[in-house]
């Protein structure tokens, strides 16, 4: 289409479609060594509407370690590790899992997302902005009648300017809300400020209105559970089962773990639950055989004035119990790895 419309392809491909033609580029140079039951089996999952980037992380990591210089091997059989990384030195297995951390979580992001499709076009009546901080006794429940109730009890505040604490039949809620006033604000310094002043556990949104091309009178809502979720439970059954079913103790073994819905691991690389979790695993006698375990971000774009790099943070715990010492000190990938 950009060429028959003479316009520059450079120019006018989104992040989206530059992204599909890198995936694309990645998967032709793969497959080339890939046994023809691999290669088969990914012309099939690749197209899974459910599953695909399950499968796709596995080939962005295969192409980390291909851009090393290092071997890739494909394993044919099920049960396997995704594929064998060739050192000059060692042989490692590399088994990949993908994490729905919102699967695990009192407050889903598939549930929160109805329940601001609920409240958006009703907020838009008032004329209010402020904030809305929402805890809930229970999780966020799925149904529709729930969260028709729980946005009129929300919107049950919205007649009057409201500044305070209160408990609603669902949780407990504090406002505070005040007229619009066409204040003008940066949507992105004011989405970094509510990261930092909504709970880690919590789901945070903010409305915004446009006057004039600019975004005036926010409103932002966030929600949280007092009940404890079980995302470290979920990701550790995972990690385990990974370390026993897949792959063999006659070598050194990786776990690598996407993190889907989380966009940076600076908070988790120390003193967090995931630390802990993951020490745990690789304290077991049986784990000897892993040599690290490791966690991907959401993917993030850099711009300079030439090129965009297309990268996620990644977290390494190595196993000080590992039975194979020569993989002790090997850099398994860079503090920030491209994909």
């Amino acid at each position: 289409e950009l060429n028959r419309t003479g316009k520059s392809i450079k120019n006018n491909l989104d992040a989206r479609l530059k992204q599909l033609a890198g995936d694309a580029k990645t998967i032709l140079v793969l497959q080339q060594n890939m046994p023809e039951k691999v290669r088969n089996k990914y012309k099939k999952d690749l197209l899974d509407e459910n599953r695909a980037y399950d499968y796709l992380f596995e080939i962005q990591i295969a192409w980390h370690y291909h851009l090393q210089g290092y071997e890739i091997k494909w394993y044919e059989e099920d049960g396997s590790p995704e594929f064998l990384v060739k050192t000059p030195k060692f042989d490692f297995n590399v088994e990949c899992k993908r994490i729905s951390v919102d699967g695990s979580r009192k407050i889903r992001r598939i549930d929160f997302y109805r329940l601001v499709e609920i409240l958006w076009p009703q907020i838009e009546y008032y004329n209010l902005k402020g904030t809305i901080d929402l805890e809930l006794y229970d999780r966020l429940h799925s149904d529709n009648q729930y969260l028709t109730n729980l946005s009129s009890q929300i919107l049950d505040f919205f007649k009057c300017e409201v500044v305070g604490a209160f408990d609603i039949p669902y949780g407990h809620i504090v406002l505070n809300l005040t007229q619009k006033n066409d204040e003008i604000i940066n949507l992105e310094k004011s989405y970094q400020k509510l990261l930092v002043r909504k709970a880690p556990e919590a789901h945070g949104v903010i409305f915004p209105n446009k006057r004039n091309g600019n975004i005036v009178n926010p409103l932002e809502l966030t929600i949280k559970s007092r009940k404890a979720n079980k995302v470290l439970d979920g990701i550790k059954k995972k990690i385990q089962e990974a370390a026993l079913r897949q792959l063999p103790s006659s070598k050194p073994g990786l776990i690598i773990c996407f993190l889907e819905g989380i966009p940076k691991l600076d908070e988790l690389a120390s003193d967090s639950g995931l630390q802990l979790m993951s020490y745990h695993i690789l304290g077991k006698s049986e784990n000897s055989h892993v040599a690290a375990i490791a966690y991907c971000s959401e993917q993030r774009i850099f711009k300079s004035q030439n090129s965009e790099i297309y990268n996620c943070q990644s977290l390494l715990f190595r196993n000080p119990n590992c039975s194979f010492p020569e993989i002790k000190n090997f850099s398994f990938f860079s503090e920030e790895m491209v994909i």
